[in-house]
């Protein structure tokens, strides 16, 4: 399971495809940004597989869950949605 930070979209084609995810793994809390395989993979139709690059956790996420988040959060980022999450070294949050 993965906690969402921001999610970048391609409105390009009829179903968008994710281009870029800054997630937070909650098996190992490691936070990861993913926009290209291995991390990332997009389904046909719609929704994405993560991957953990620290513990190798995987996750199929639906496409309505990027719609709902995307409805949640318009500009693409949830930061500062999670208390528990530790900020990624280097990022000034």
């Amino acid at each position: 399971m993965f906690h969402l930070y921001d999610v970048r979209f391609s409105a390009e084609a009829a179903i968008p495809t994710i281009e870029f995810i800054r997630a937070q793994c909650n098996a190992c809390r490691g936070i990861f940004r993913a926009s290209e395989r291995p991390l990332l993979e997009n389904i046909a139709g719609g929704g994405a597989i993560l991957t953990c690059p620290a513990c190798s956790r995987r996750q199929a996420i639906s496409g309505a869950r990027f719609v709902e988040f995307a409805a949640r959060f318009p500009m693409g980022n949830a930061e500062g949605s999670n208390p528990l999450a530790t900020p990624v070294p280097g990022e000034g949050a």
